[in-house]
């Protein structure tokens, strides 16, 4: 059995809250830590899913965010009826982890904002999923990675970096984040150069 894994998790919702905002993607990237920095796996196999917005019944996109969306310049039509229903969502998202549990003595579960991501998702498992989330993520091993940036910050010249090229993929999102949180341990460290 591996000692330590990480993966990064991400999603996208149509809205702000986590009780009623429908997720239109989920995203999670393994990656590993080194004393130089964070990479993702040599062979990953990242989970990228589309869920459909039309399924999950209980909840309700938010009119403000479907204008971002359309700003955005995304096509939120394809949300609507395309994509997985939220059970099934549910039970991808837990065959995805399960051997990750099973493989690592521990597993780390990282985002940015532990305040926005873990909860929408545990509120979407207690509407649509079959298992416990707490058995999925357990919540002593959900890390956020403001609070890497934020000690980056007081400790070098480390400056966060936001993507101009965001496109609120939750995919691209999710290994974007692996590269900030790399600079911001090499700034933390001094290892390697995190400009």
């Amino acid at each position: 059995m591996s000692k330590c894994i990480n993966i990064m998790v991400d999603i996208e919702t149509l809205g702000l809250d986590r009780e009623d905002s429908p997720i239109v993607e989920v995203a999670m990237v393994p990656f590993v830590n080194t004393p130089f920095g964070f990479s993702e796996l040599n062979t990953p196999t990242h989970l990228q899913l589309s869920l459909n917005v039309k399924e999950q019944k209980r909840r309700h996109a938010d009119e403000e965010t479907l204008k971002k969306h359309e700003e955005w310049g995304h096509d939120i039509k394809r949300y609507l009826n395309t994509g997985v229903n939220p059970y099934e969502a549910c039970e991808e998202i837990a065959e995805y982890v399960k051997p990750y549990l099973a493989d690592y003595e521990t597993v780390y579960f990282w985002c940015c904002g532990t305040d926005f991501d873990f909860p929408f998702l545990r509120y979407f498992y207690k509407q649509y999923g079959e298992g416990f989330y707490q058995d999925i993520f357990p919540f002593a091993r959900c890390l956020d990675c403001r609070t890497i940036y934020m000690v980056a910050q007081e400790r070098s010249d480390f400056v966060r970096s936001y993507a101009t090229d965001n496109t609120h993929c939750a995919l691209a999102d999710c290994i974007w984040q692996i590269r900030e949180l790399d600079r911001a341990y090499k700034a933390i460290t001094g290892y390697g150069d995190h400009k």
